[in-house]
């Protein structure tokens, strides 16, 4: 599976002040499946999410892959799940780091850059690899969400 997760938050400073705004992911036939928070809340697409890998795990071992997931998406997932009452910090660890295998594309560039981490975003990799960037930077994300919010918030008033 290939999992990629956007997160927004007003305070981009601590991991602690945001909140997943949706969870992508692709499973082993190439199916994607995109939660999103704006249509059924955080605490709904982790739990359905959570639930998923929970199916998923009854099956065998789960292989995910994703860009800096070890250092942000899981981490941020287990701290958003665990503020949720979602499951226990223990069992979420123990399926993450017991019952995944992980693939961080992000890690696995490091050494190709000097083994420093800065320079390994989608754009520049893009860049580097010859390949097709993506639509839309992870930086550009928050400003979507915040714009959505801010048209949202004058269509209520309006009304």
């Amino acid at each position: 599976m290939y999992l990629d997760i956007e997160t927004f938050s007003e305070d981009e400073s601590s991991i602690h002040s945001g909140k997943v705004i949706s969870i992508q992911y692709r499973d082993g036939n190439g199916n994607t499946t995109v939660l999103k928070e704006w249509v059924s809340g955080e605490k709904n697409i982790l739990k359905e999410f959570h639930g998923y890998l929970l199916e998923l795990r009854k099956t065998g071992p789960i292989t995910m892959i994703g860009h800096n997931m070890l250092r942000f998406d899981i981490p941020m997932l287990i701290h958003r799940m665990v503020f949720h009452k979602i499951d226990s910090m223990h069992n979420l660890l123990d399926l993450y780091h017991d019952s995944v295998y992980s693939c961080d594309t992000l890690q696995c560039l490091v050494p190709f850059n000097k083994f420093k981490f800065r320079g390994l975003n989608a754009q520049e990799l893009s860049g580097r690899l010859s390949i097709r960037p993506p639509k839309h930077g992870g930086s550009e994300i928050a400003g979507f969400y915040r714009k959505k919010g801010i048209q949202e918030d004058r269509r209520t008033r309006t009304r």
